[in-house]
């Protein structure tokens, strides 16, 4: 039986490394919110400054990627950054102020910017010649894992026991996956005497892993496509953030709304899939429009949070799962679709920052609309409309640059 090539098992530990510095950092702190609203006292804009300093940290560390990770490598820089992430969540779980708690969303945001997408992106550049968009889509999984996972667990932790129990738990279930994730990873191929994957002769290695110079993105397509992904970033970030709160708000009760968080999980693991799978297939302009219009749709539902029916809770939670692997691989993917070999661990830095710049623009967005109307279904209508602005407008720039390519 032949061996698996190791590049899989880079895949299982970039999978670990997501589910903590993703998954476990961001994607389920929103079950916390009400909680943190109802027990210590705070606003809804004081909680959602939370998120925002997280997402401002997360900016900061961006700035500095690229030299931290030549400074540190790619092991010994992702197991730095899930320390920080660990020591986020202690200092949570002893705070009982709102400094405190900006404190720990500063240390969050650090570990959440060094240790997410952009390691991972790159470390699956050097392992993979083929099948890239399904080996981004496997690690990208972790954070959906998260996400079906911890809501119900979360929920039932504050419920029966404490949010500083959950808080603490959270922590340990963050140093552990990095113990593994330390040993599992390797930095690049060379290390082990391989080639990536996909390579059946190490001789064409630099003629096939190096990918086809390209014009670069002009001035006006750059700006044009930071806006996009700061839109986008929106609709991802500050959507998922906030969306316990829209049908806590609404009426739902709290434990339908963890297993609809955990729906919502189990689909962005299979949607992950999916889009790797499709996309390497069809490639990712095609994807977009398919998984555009699940994230349109997705929130669209949301606006009939007012209804109080389940079935648009959970509909509107499946279909946003299936959709929102474009905020995670599909900037990958567009990265790599905007740059060729040598220039693309900038291509897709300036992409993650415009990320992040997104999530820190809007994270408060919502809370402050809710504190002015009284509710949060006006934000996600305006979420909807972004969704639909930012998915058109990145295909006209694909269209706009296979024309630039064809002259």
């Amino acid at each position: 039986m032949k061996k698996p090539h190791y590049g899989w098992i880079i895949c299982l530990g970039c999978t670990l490394l997501l589910f903590t510095t993703m998954g476990l950092i961001a994607n389920v702190f929103s079950v916390y919110r009400p909680y943190i609203i109802a027990q210590l006292g705070f606003s809804n804009t004081q909680c959602a400054m939370i998120t925002t300093i997280r997402c401002l940290f997360s900016l900061v560390a961006m700035c500095f990627i690229r030299p931290f990770y030549q400074k540190f490598n790619i092991r010994l820089g992702t197991g730095i950054a899930i320390l920080i992430c660990v020591f986020s969540y202690v200092i949570f779980g002893l705070s009982k102020s709102i400094a405190g708690f900006y404190t720990a969303a500063a240390f969050a945001g650090i570990g959440y910017g060094l240790g997410s997408m952009f390691p991972i992106s790159l470390i699956i550049d050097r392992w993979f010649a083929r099948k890239k968009a399904l080996a981004l889509s496997i690690c990208s999984i972790g954070s959906g894992i998260a996400s079906i996972i911890f809501p119900s667990i979360i929920t039932s932790i504050i419920e029966n026991s404490s949010m500083q129990a959950a808080f603490f738990l959270q922590a340990g279930c963050m140093l552990l996956p990095g113990i593994l994730i330390f040993f599992l990873l390797r930095n690049d191929p060379s290390q082990m005497q391989l080639a990536p994957y996909g390579l059946e002769h190490r001789e064409e290695e630099e003629a096939k892993v190096l990918r086809p110079s390209a014009p670069p993105l002009s001035k006006k397509s750059w700006i044009l496509l930071g806006l996009f992904v700061i839109l986008f970033s929106a609709v991802s970030s500050s959507g998922d953030n906030n969306i316990t709160l829209l049908f806590t708000t609404e009426g739902y009760p709290p434990m339908t709304i963890a297993f609809a968080l955990s729906l919502f999980g189990l689909l962005l693991s299979v949607g992950k899939f999916l889009y790797g799978c499709i996309t390497d297939r069809l490639g990712t302009y095609r994807s977009n429009y398919l998984f555009g219009v699940s994230v349109i749709l997705g929130h669209i539902l949301c606006c009939f949070a007012f209804t109080q029916n389940t079935s648009i809770l959970f509909i509107s939670m499946a279909l946003r799962g299936l959709g929102l692997p474009l905020s995670t691989i599909g900037f990958s993917m567009w990265a790599l679709d905007f740059s060729d070999s040598r220039s693309y661990s900038v291509v897709l830095q300036r992409i993650q920052l415009f990320n992040r710049a997104g999530s820190l623009l809007f994270e408060s967005f919502p809370g402050i609309l809710a504190d002015i109307t009284g509710s949060y279904i006006p934000a996600y209508l305006c979420y909807a409309v972004f969704s639909v602005v930012s998915i058109l407008g990145v295909q006209g720039i694909y269209l706009s640059r296979r024309k630039q390519t064809a002259a």
